[in-house]
């Protein structure tokens, strides 16, 4: 059975760096669901080929360390799923997340932060990622660089952090390609997002609290756009 697969990719590991604007070292910890819909053409039978509708979950967590405020390290869980059986008994995953392999997958970055000067008024941050599939061997790599910048804007009440991020992604999928050919093996990624701050009031009224952060974000991708969301806790380390 052939299957003609339409699908989009998304980028969905956020630099938690971006929500502290001081040179403190940060924990950060966060939890994310996602859904995604997919329309394909089943052609069992050739003469009459039927449009399905698929649907497709991720569940994420994050771990982020802070060095600084400057050298970030993130560790990513991601449970894909999703998953449809083919002819040969392979589980194909038809999604949005960029992720050909169903179930469990370990992604790491790294990622520089470089802030801002009175010359330069904004937040630079540079990125590597790397992702792979642990449940299946040889199943699905990738390699990702990235570039963002970012701003802080202290409000009355709630910090905000408005942020464009621009992410090259290269995966490595033999196995899986040939029998999914319409997986992009390459592609290139514009988010743009808004991290809403949410600070937790301290009983000594230290400038070290806790930070609870709303991030609604739009990424595109070719002529495509999509919506994203995700919260999050920030932990400071020295006081």
């Amino acid at each position: 059975m052939k299957k003609y697969l339409f699908f989009i990719l998304i980028n969905f590991i956020y630099p938690y760096g971006m929500i502290a604007d001081d040179d403190m070292s940060r924990l950060s910890y966060s939890l994310s669901k996602y859904r995604d819909s997919e329309d394909y053409y089943s052609w069992d039978d050739l003469s009459n080929p039927i449009l399905e509708r698929y649907n497709a979950y991720l569940t994420k967590a994050d771990f982020s360390i802070l060095l600084k405020g400057k050298y970030e390290i993130l560790f990513t869980y991601a449970y894909n799923e999703s998953g449809i059986i083919d002819e040969a008994g392979k589980s194909l995953s038809l999604n949005a997340f960029g992720m050909p392999s169903d179930k469990e997958h370990m992604f790491l970055k790294f990622i520089y932060h470089f802030k801002e000067r009175d010359k330069f008024p904004l937040n630079l941050l540079f990125g590597f990622e790397y992702g792979e599939n642990i449940t299946y061997d040889d199943s699905y790599e990738s390699f990702s660089f990235n570039l963002g910048l970012y701003k802080k804007f202290d409000t009355d009440n709630y910090p905000v952090v408005p942020y464009i991020d621009f992410t090259s992604t290269k995966s490595i999928n033999d196995e899986y390609n040939n029998s999914f050919s319409e997986f992009k093996s390459s592609y290139f990624l514009t988010r743009v997002g808004l991290f809403v701050n949410l600070p937790v009031e301290s009983l000594d009224n230290s400038s070290y609290r806790d930070i609870i952060w709303l991030n609604p974000s739009f990424t595109l991708n070719d002529k495509d756009i999509y919506f994203g969301f995700n919260i999050g806790l920030s932990h400071p380390l020295n006081n």
